[in-house]
């Protein structure tokens, strides 16, 4: 390895950044200099001049407890890398909410780590480390270490940080800050873990990883291993310390007790990341732009899962992995028992670490020089389910999804576990709203001015019931029985009982009745043209005065306490307190927001223009990080059944699902 090869990657990087391809880039270096690129890809800064080939993974021990019989995810998270308390119950890991603020840290930061309470981040070019509370987002003062600092572990007293240019490791009492002698090593120490006894740390330019007691610092003899280790991970069920040798396109692992080296496993090019979960090992391959798995047991690859540009590293949480893309500026999350990655998250500029608290995912972004939470509601995005051409609303009968395909006249089943879809069955021309009414699934056909009861296992449609013109929403009301039509081009409003199929007399409203919600005691409408709502007895039929909101108000849900109104008009959703009438500040959450749904914490807004998804805190108002969905969603439902939030995207013709932890 020299400065000059070092600087050739450099420069390949900063154009992969700036968006250009790798091919003028080797060009212009030459074959030579791509040769030496390759293996000297951890050399140099982290920071405003970063190497994106750098920063080392977070290898933690886990700390999870288990249910007594438990499920395949909880297997899997018994021995994979989670630090931090956390319970898992069925296969549902509880995450615990928090705000998502942005920490600012020092000047490149290269690795994170959550040790005892708080998180920890190495600042490569500070030559610090600081501490985080992850409650409070509070970050410490730096502490002064070596000359860069580029990884991090916890032996469960002292946090050990990996001076690379010193060629020395020290330690810092995680209670008081203070920092302890360094620790000659080899070459280059690049990435550390702790095995329960034992700090190990991966030397890149001696091609071994060395043992260290962290009670007296006594460093053992080297293990040799590969060409330039760069990551490493201990598999406590089977007393294994893994290592990826980049510039082999391997990983070997170790046995801790006798010292015994494995043959190397080939995977992708330049694997630069390591991950457990209890039965795989995870492997970043940072040229390929994929993520494969190794099965702990038979050593067996998988085929590779592509993901974004560059992934630089990886963390386990209990039921995801999550994957930083350093060249795109985003992450993705993984589920492990279907090999499924979700869409890209937007998060800072140069992803480039992982840690998991117990709670939530934080990414350090080096070149923003921030530490920044994943919103805990961001969970797994399925794949996009293809239905019938414009889906326009959603209903959930507690065992299947329900889709209206408005330009097919017809409607479809999808059994949420499996993505598999029914056939669609014909229903009335241009069916626009879905309802449940605990038997049957009702369908509004807007351009028949008609709605009509399907029976949700056999299929069987019954007879239709002629409303007002053009009926756009649907509500059921299960305390009298009842359901509501919103009849758009009327003005009116209709009661239908579900019994008799009789339709009530129309009830006048304001213009453009294009969306229903029900608070308890209260039904109310959003007047779209109007842009306001009312509310309605719905024992007595009695109308009350119209509230004014934003403009083009088209979607409503009730989160318990307060109304939401989602104003499409305005970019924009409001508050209601159904008592009061108050109306809150607008909250601008994306553009043309069309749909809402609440799933027991926060509400939910798909943006119809911008063909993202928002969480928001109903409490607080803050909102969570865009969800990238398929094109123009236009409607959204909350299975609690499943915790799946479902979304339909009018022009994709697909519905995709959501997993929502943290409920």
């Amino acid at each position: 390895m020299d400065d000059l090869a070092s600087s050739s990657v450099e420069q390949v990087d900063r154009r992969l950044l700036s968006g250009r391809s790798l091919a003028p880039a080797l060009m212009l270096l030459g074959a030579a200099a791509v040769l030496c690129a390759v293996c000297s890809l951890l050399s140099g800064p982290v920071g405003d001049q970063a190497d994106p080939g750098r920063p080392s993974p977070v290898v933690t021990t886990s700390n999870v407890a288990l249910d007594a019989q438990p499920s395949a995810r909880s297997q899997m998270a018994a021995g994979a890398g989670v630090t931090g308390q956390a319970t898992i119950a069925g296969d549902t890991l509880r995450l615990f909410p928090r705000a998502s603020t942005d920490v600012r840290v020092g000047s490149g930061a290269a690795a994170l780590i959550f040790a005892g309470t708080r998180l920890w981040v190495a600042n490569s070019n500070d030559h610090s480390v600081q501490s985080i509370d992850p409650a409070t987002g509070e970050a410490g003062p730096p502490i002064r270490v070596g000359t860069n600092p580029r990884a991090l572990a916890y032996d469960g007293a002292r946090l050990w940080v990996a001076n690379r240019d010193d060629n020395t490791l020290q330690a810092i009492d995680a209670a008081t800050g203070e920092a302890g002698p360094p620790v000659r090593v080899g070459v280059l120490p690049s990435a550390l873990a702790f095995d329960g006894m034992r700090l190990w740390v991966a030397n890149w330019g001696d091609n071994a990883v060395q043992p260290i007691d962290p009670a007296s610092g006594e460093v053992g003899p080297p293990v040799r291993v590969g060409t330039n280790p760069r990551a490493l991970a201990f598999d406590a069920p089977h007393a294994r310390l893994w290592v990826a040798n980049a510039d082999d396109g391997a990983v070997q692992s170790i046995d801790v007790a006798t010292g015994e080296v494995s043959q190397p496993i080939r995977v992708g090019a330049f694997p630069s990341a390591l991950a457990l979960d209890g039965a795989r090992l995870w492997v970043a391959n940072y040229l390929d732009n994929t993520v494969q798995p190794v099965d702990l047991e038979t050593g067996k690859v998988s085929r590779p899962i592509p993901v974004g540009e560059r992934p630089q590293a990886l963390v386990f949480d209990g039921l995801r992995l999550w994957v930083t893309h350093f060249g795109a500026r985003t992450v993705q999350s993984i589920d492990p028992l279907t090999a499924e990655a979700s869409r890209p998250i937007p998060v800072g500029a140069a992803p480039s670490a992982l840690a998991f608290d117990g709670s939530q995912v934080w990414v350090v972004n080096s070149f923003d020089r921030t530490v920044q939470p994943l919103d805990p509601a961001l969970g797994h995005i399925g794949p996009a389910v293809p239905v019938g051409a414009n889906p326009r609303a959603l209903a959930f009968d507690g065992k299947w999804l329900w889709v209206a395909n408005a330009d097919d006249n017809s409607v479809q089943s999808i059994d949420p576990l499996t993505g598999r879809v029914r056939p669609p069955i014909p229903v009335g021309r241009f069916p626009d709203a879905l309802a449940f009414d605990g038997a049957r699934l009702w369908v509004a056909s807007s351009f028949d001015g008609a709605v009509q009861p399907l029976d949700p296992e056999t299929g069987e449609a019954g007879e239709s019931i002629a409303v007002g013109a053009t009926p756009q929403a649907l509500l059921f009301d299960p305390l009298r029985a009842r359901l509501w039509v919103a009849n758009r081009d009327d003005n009116t409003l209709q009661a239908v009982d579900v019994a008799t199929g009789r339709a009530g007399r129309p009830i006048p409203v304001g213009a453009f009745p294009s969306a229903l919600a029900f608070d308890g005691a209260r039904l109310w409408v959003a007047n779209w043209s109007d842009h306001t709502v009312q509310s309605i007895d719905p024992a007595t039929g009695k109308v009350k005065a119209p509230i004014r909101v934003g403009a083009q108000p088209s979607a409503l849900v009730f989160d318990g306490a307060r109304l939401w109104v989602a104003n499409t008009g305005d970019d924009n959703v409001q508050s209601i307190d159904p008592a009061t009438g108050e109306v809150g500040a607008p909250i601008r959450a994306g553009a043309s927001p069309a749909a809402l749904a609440f799933d027991g914490i926060r509400v939910w807004v798909a943006n119809w223009a911008d063909h993202t998804m928002r969480s928001l805190d109903p409490a607080t108002g803050a909102l969570g990080q865009p969800i990238t969905v398929g094109a123009f969603p236009r409607a959204l439902v909350f299975d609690a059944l499943h915790a799946r939030l479902w979304v339909a995207s009018s022009v994709d013709n697909t519905v995709q699902s959501i997993v929502v932890p943290g409920r």
